[in-house]
């Protein structure tokens, strides 16, 4: 029992550490990386190989963090029957069906409740917020996992391919650093920091980006 808790345990933490770098690397900015590189840190260098690599990378996160969501479920639900075994006692209930379906009914909900607030919210927060360092420490396992699983990753992302393609769309790549003429509005906008400090630049930034609507004279 105890080891079955301990491995839900990993897997929450799995599961976190897969979002935390699909966030991060999707975040994080190759020019933010270069001084960092240009100093030579090696994981600087493998979070650039790994950026340079976009589309590959953050498949394999996305395997990871399927792999540890199923197989969190699996071992995790059915423990709760043993550890409210003394509960069931207490109370007299002796139907394995009731039995049976507080333990998935309690089991779920504190499954669930682990897996979005430890294994998604907290680390997807933690790498928008801090999306460098946290690119930085998931650069090295992502690599690891990504040799280790290379094979199901090439074939996975080849058949989501080709089902797009079969239904007429364009597959796109995630690797894509520039912001849209709306993005970089909203960007501006909201960055009050900047406001604060430069209203003129923020103006010079605004009409600028107005440019491509204007008419010549």
């Amino acid at each position: 029992m105890a080891l079955k808790i301990l491995a839900v345990l990993v897997l929450v933490a799995l599961n976190g550490f897969f979002v935390a770098a699909e966030f991060a690397l999707v975040k994080i900015r190759g020019t933010q990386l270069q001084p960092l590189v240009d100093e030579g840190q090696r994981r600087a260098k493998v979070a650039h190989y790994i950026l340079n690599n976009l589309d590959a990378f953050l498949s394999a996160a996305q395997l990871g963090i399927t792999l540890a969501s199923l197989a969190l479920g699996w071992i995790g639900e059915p423990i709760f029957e043993t550890l409210l075994e003394p509960v069931f006692h207490w109370l007299a209930i002796e139907s394995e069906t009731a039995k049976s379906t507080i333990s998935f009914g309690v089991g779920f909900s504190i499954i669930t409740t682990l897996h979005i607030v430890v294994g998604e919210q907290a680390p997807k927060w933690l790498a928008i917020q801090k999306p460098l360092p946290t690119s930085l420490w998931v650069a090295y396992p992502m690599v690891w996992f990504y040799k280790l699983s290379y094979p199901l990753v090439v074939s996975l992302n080849w058949s989501a391919q080709m089902l797009l393609k079969s239904v007429g769309i364009e597959v796109a790549s995630e690797s894509h650093e520039h912001h849209s003429e709306e993005e970089l509005r909203l960007l501006v906008a909201s960055n009050k920091e900047q406001a604060k400090r430069s209203r003129l630049g923020r103006d010079i930034v605004m009409n600028a980006l107005d440019l491509g609507n204007r008419i010549a004279r």
